[in-house]
């Protein structure tokens, strides 16, 4: 699309690619102003940009929605140029790039929502032995207070009525954190402390795994705060937690880390590529086999997967949720040297 405007933006010629996009003929282009064909809820963004060529600018680029005849929006890219009396406007259609990405977010969701609930089932049937075991603590410690009661042993009850007490504790508690991770994923952001819920998901970790597989948490004191949906960033973790446990079928250490750290100039390595701030960084490392060059450079793909049974590796829903909330997350690992997956999130900054 190419459109030719006075300095007062009112249009004196136009390419037939305006006609083919937006359908007006070049007559009736030529009874408009620029802004006459701006959708109404993007009129302020264009006044904007069309004030910056205004006030001595050369040349800019923005993106709008432009109204066709038939009342349907398209979306442009443009690329706006002063020149002497003139301005000129060079547009592309990406109405459907716009489309596909719509759809391709709403695909992620979906996906998002998958690969949750199969960590949250994963996590759910190891949890619901644990509960088992609580409950039938409480069972066995009612059985032998009625046997004590019955035999006139009331005073010897306590002992066995405080084990009952912390086992129905014990199981109301892991009823609600199923409960918490399980509800209808609605992002509720908030102000995290990073280390009450590394804390939190190491102990939830710890009821399902087997004794050979030790966790190691290492936590940065006055770790700062970060902004993000609780129980998307719990999620983030725990896939991190089942996939390093996944990785040393034969035993081993989760080391989880967080720290504060500074991202600037004088930074190298994988933080290097992040926006200049300061970031939380949580780091999950295990001790297994470690990855090969050509899967790890495809972990964070949404499809890709090392498991037999299918299921994803869970990193794209990582990824995701770094990404979402301005930051990223690294791999790093080598055969037989184990993995890390570091997560840097912004730190949120009062006020």
């Amino acid at each position: 699309m190419l459109i030719e405007a006075d300095l007062t933006h009112v249009i004196s010629d136009v390419n037939s690619g305006c006609g083919h996009v937006l359908g007006w003929s070049q007559t009736e282009f030529r009874e408009k102003n620029f802004l006459d064909l701006v959708h109404p809820d993007d009129r302020g963004l264009t006044l904007a940009a069309l004030a910056a060529i205004d006030k001595g600018g050369k040349a800019l680029a923005f993106i709008n929605r432009c109204m066709h005849k038939s009342g349907e929006p398209a979306w442009v890219s443009w690329r706006v140029a002063k020149v002497d009396m003139s301005v000129f406007f060079i547009g592309r259609d990406i109405s459907a790039e716009r489309r596909a990405n719509a759809a391709l977010e709403k695909f992620e969701e979906a996906l998002f929502q998958l690969d949750r609930t199969a960590t949250m089932s994963q996590l759910a049937n190891e949890i619901s032995h644990d509960f088992n075991n609580q409950l039938q603590s409480v069972v066995a410690s009612l059985e032998l207070i009625r046997r004590l009661v019955s035999s006139n042993r009331g005073p010897e009850t306590e002992r066995f009525i405080t084990n009952a007490l912390s086992a129905s504790q014990r199981a109301a508690t892991l009823n609600h954190q199923v409960r918490q991770l399980l509800r209808p994923q609605s992002p509720n952001p908030q102000v995290l402390a990073v280390n009450q819920m590394l804390v939190a998901a190491q102990e939830m970790l710890l009821i399902g795994l087997p004794p050979k597989i030790k966790v190691d948490l290492t936590l940065a004191p006055d770790l700062w705060e970060i902004y993000c949906d609780r129980v998307q960033a719990e999620t983030a973790v725990l896939n991190l937690l089942l996939n390093a446990s996944e990785a040393m079928a034969g035993g081993g250490t989760i080391k989880i880390q967080s720290d504060n750290i500074e991202v600037s100039a004088a930074t190298s390595g994988p933080p290097s590529r992040l926006p200049l701030g300061p970031y939380v960084m949580i780091v999950v490392k295990d001790s297994g086999a470690g990855m090969p060059a050509e899967i790890k450079d495809r972990a964070f793909e949404t499809f890709f997967t090392t498991k037999p049974n299918g299921l994803g590796l869970g990193l794209s829903v990582v990824q995701r949720f770094a990404q979402q909330n301005g930051g990223q997350a690294f791999i790093q690992s080598e055969p037989g040297q184990g993995a890390a997956v570091t997560i840097y999130l912004p730190r949120f900054a009062q006020g």
